[in-house]
């Protein structure tokens, strides 16, 4: 009887272990100004052998994204690109869930920051930057990469 205990708990946590690995679930802004970006990418790596997908991403009004591909290989990884879009100055903390293919429950990306300064106001719905614009503030997993042969 302990035997079969002890597999099933075995079985039930090799399911639990999620297949996409978000490179990371919580991003500090800090005090934006005008001039500044106001985006930030999330990088998903799925680790298995098997297809993976981005199903859905519930954002509230003032939060847009982008993403590069909601198919990802395995081996491969794909980008979310968060932009904050507060029309007013003050503190924020969102929290927006993303919904992968590997768990019922959604992985939750927290967005905190203080806006300083409002930018001109003339366009109130900007768009997030393409995936061509950096962020400045880099990411780790960007890199240069020369190949000699």
């Amino acid at each position: 009887m302990k035997i079969l205990l002890f597999l099933f708990t075995l079985f039930c946590s090799t399911l639990s272990i999620s297949q996409i690995v978000f490179d990371k679930t919580k991003h500090d802004f800090g005090e934006i100004n005008s001039n500044e970006p106001r985006f930030v990418d999330v990088y998903l790596k799925n680790k298995t052998g098997k297809d993976a997908f981005i199903l859905s991403v519930k954002k509230p009004m003032e939060v847009v994204y982008i993403q590069r591909n909601a198919l990802i290989a395995p081996d491969s990884s794909s980008v979310i690109r968060f932009q904050i879009n507060k029309k007013t100055k003050g503190k924020f903390n969102y929290k927006i869930p993303v919904y992968t293919s590997d768990k019922n429950e959604p992985t939750e990306i927290v967005l905190t920051g203080k806006i300083a300064s409002l930018p001109d106001q003339s366009n109130n719905f900007t768009a997030c930057p393409s995936f061509g614009q950096s962020p400045a503030q880099g990411n780790p997993l960007d890199f240069m990469l020369t190949v000699e042969t």
